[in-house]
């Protein structure tokens, strides 16, 4: 008999929940959802922090799923560390897009001391998902800049979004001008549900465009190539973990991979 893998998934984390003795709520109204606009207020946040000019550090974690426990000790690592500006998580944030997995993983990440970016993941549409994002956190794709940088967060999901088209005419407008630019997106150029036209559109829009860096989730794997003469970098899953910190200096980008 032929088995769907999301359906497989379904089966397996709720037999967890169920053996752990809880429930994972589906309806957006069974219970109140405290905090909201959560990237914004962030934001203001990053803005109001004094930082030098022309040198900026930040994190990036990504796909922390049900793994509780790494991302708690990515969060205390985290906070040891200095210079930090903020920190990005590149999506999937749940695995099931159940409103209880999103209060779950903000319970842990607000206890980050640096101001968290929350990107969406197709994890994260799952469900009610993208609704309960949306409450929570915002839009799912936004921008923001500081001092000399733009910061791109661009929603590519298209399965888990009724294979809707991403959003592509607003990717190339804040692409474009002359800002030290970093784009982050969930799923890859190069990787399943950009294949074909999707790939072809982005990767037109990445060609005609400056760009210091883009960063990835989704793979669950580190890997960097250089591709429309920017390196793009995926970052690996929490459980991995490991998390990424990026610094940038001018128009000059660094990545350095840490193990916790």
């Amino acid at each position: 008999m032929f088995w769907n893998k999301n359906i497989q998934k379904v089966i397996i984390y709720c037999s967890m929940v169920v053996s752990m003795g809880g429930c994972i709520s589906y309806n957006l109204y069974d219970a109140d959802i405290i905090s909201s606009n959560l990237n914004n207020k962030n934001i203001s946040r990053i803005r109001s922090n004094i930082f030098t000019k022309d040198t900026l550090k930040f994190v990036i974690i990504t796909d922390t799923h049900n793994n509780y426990d790494d991302l708690k000790d990515a969060i205390r690592y985290i906070n040891q560390l200095t210079d930090l500006s903020f920190v990005i998580c590149c999506g999937d944030v749940t695995l099931l897009g159940a409103k209880d997995e999103f209060e779950w993983y903000w319970d842990l990440a607000k206890k980050s001391k640096f101001p968290i970016i929350t990107m969406i993941g197709n994890h994260d549409y799952l469900g009610s998902g993208k609704l309960v994002f949306n409450m929570l956190f915002g839009l799912t794709s936004f921008s923001f800049q500081v001092g000399e940088y733009k910061f791109v967060f661009f929603d590519n999901t298209v399965w888990e979004n009724n294979n809707i088209s991403p959003d592509f005419y607003w990717l190339n407008e804040q692409l474009s001008g002359d800002k030290n630019k970093v784009l982050f997106a969930h799923i890859p150029i190069w990787s399943d549900q950009m294949e074909g036209k999707y790939e072809q559109r982005f990767d037109s829009i990445l060609n005609n465009n400056i760009l210091m860096s883009v960063f990835y989730g989704h793979e669950h794997s580190n890997n960097d190539c250089a591709r429309n003469n920017i390196i793009q970098h995926t970052i690996a899953r929490i459980n991995v973990r490991q998390f990424a910190i990026v610094k940038l200096i001018g128009s000059t980008i660094s990545l350095k991979r840490i193990s916790f």
